[in-house]
């Protein structure tokens, strides 16, 4: 039942940062990117950790343990990715697709 309820809360999270990379807002583009991959990498983290775990324990744990590493290092990377975008001010939608205020 923990498993399930892990590859539900996986794909979710991993659904909505696909949906923040591919075709984030127009506003803060670079922030909601980085959440995006954030949240993508996060997804698989939740899966590895909750469900592989379960669904197949017989798999290496050196290999496990590199993955989650890996991962997790993915979503701080994309947390800071976010938190460097975040510190430049926006740029107005109108101002970047004409190139004049």
């Amino acid at each position: 039942m923990v498993a399930v309820a892990g590859l539900l809360w996986a794909g979710a999270v991993a659904m909505l940062g696909w949906s923040l990379v591919i075709d984030p807002p127009t506003v803060w583009r670079e922030v909601f990117r980085g959440l995006g991959f954030a949240g993508v990498a996060g997804g698989q983290f939740v899966f590895l950790t909750v469900c592989s775990d379960r669904w197949i324990p017989d798999a290496s744990p050196g290999l496990r343990r590199w993955l989650a590493i890996g991962l997790f290092t993915c979503v701080l990377f994309g947390l800071g990715l976010a938190l460097v975008a975040a510190s430049k001010p926006p740029t107005p939608p109108d101002v970047r697709a004409t190139g004049t205020p």
